[in-house]
């Protein structure tokens, strides 16, 4: 998904991000924020322009996913656990191999 994000971008809108680093370049520096998000979400959830009414019927969605690597390097080829879901993949930002799966997280607040 972050792949079809970056293309979408480097496709359609070049003009707005001239100095695009690589795709690997792209991946590191988001990477880099991953300490960022936890302080957006509190900031989102303390700011009064983000709460939820309490009458409102509006459902706020997110969705996140990461990878869970069961094992790396040389063993990720050896590794037959849970084969029905889970595949040998690479990391570029960690220039490795892996065996494992991706999560993907989608929680709901409702009223």
């Amino acid at each position: 998904m972050i792949k079809s994000i970056f293309n979408f971008t480097k496709k359609y809108f070049p003009p707005w991000f001239p100095f695009l680093p690589s795709y690997e370049g792209y991946l590191s520096r988001l990477n880099a924020l991953n300490m960022l998000f936890p302080e957006l979400s509190n900031f989102l959830l303390k700011n009064n322009k983000f709460n939820p009414d309490l009458q409102s019927s509006i459902n706020i969605t997110f969705v996140d996913s990461l990878p869970i690597m069961l094992t790396k390097a040389s063993h990720a080829y050896k590794c037959k656990i849970a084969s029905d879901i889970s595949s040998v993949g690479y990391f570029s930002s960690k220039d490795t191999y892996n065996y494992g799966l991706k999560l993907h997280f989608i929680a709901t607040y409702r009223n």
